[in-house]
């Protein structure tokens, strides 16, 4: 099936004749000359034939870009990311401008998960879980257990970590 072809005006090409044509709109002042008509009307005639060459088109105001939508874990906004973008970085950032947590994109076969980034903190009181955006996390930051009000600080970037060999003996 043909759908047509999808033509668009560039962005620098529209806004240098935006800016041309603005400046056909004034009456010349001072030593400013007015243009001689047949320049004008090339001019505006070559403006119009790339017009004309979009509007020609049967594709319109439509992307067919895949994008993958999900509801923000943090905010509950619907956003979304363009499906290739995901696919190289991984991630999914909101697109609402008074959050911007970060997702991890996982993809298996035909279908995707979007999770956010964050890391599962345990309190040292009442050993709740607590999730923590990784992009808050950083020595100093303070944040109340979700369950019994505990005021916990980030006070070390401890990592902890194995040999790969090892752990496949432990679990073999």
């Amino acid at each position: 099936m043909d759908l047509g072809e999808h033509r668009t005006l560039n962005h620098s090409w529209l806004n240098k004749n935006y800016n041309k044509l603005s400046s056909y709109l004034h009456v010349p002042h001072g030593k400013q000359k007015q243009p001689e008509k047949t320049k004008y009307y090339e001019y505006l005639s070559s403006v119009s034939e790339e017009i004309e060459k979009v509007l020609e088109c049967r594709l319109h105001g439509c992307s067919i870009a895949h994008r993958i939508k999900y509801k923000c874990t943090v905010c509950g906004m619907s956003s979304m990311v363009h499906r290739d973008i995901a696919e190289k970085t991984r991630k999914a950032i909101c697109i609402n401008p008074n959050c911007g947590a970060i997702h991890l994109v996982a993809f298996n076969d035909d279908s995707w998960e979007v999770v956010l980034e964050a890391t599962n903190i345990p309190c040292l009181k009442c050993n709740a879980a607590n999730l923590l955006e990784n992009r808050h996390i950083d020595i100093g930051t303070t944040f109340n257990c979700i369950e019994c009000d505990t005021k916990h600080i980030i006070g070390t970037r401890n990592w902890g970590y194995a040999i790969e060999d090892e752990i496949n003996k432990r679990n073999s």
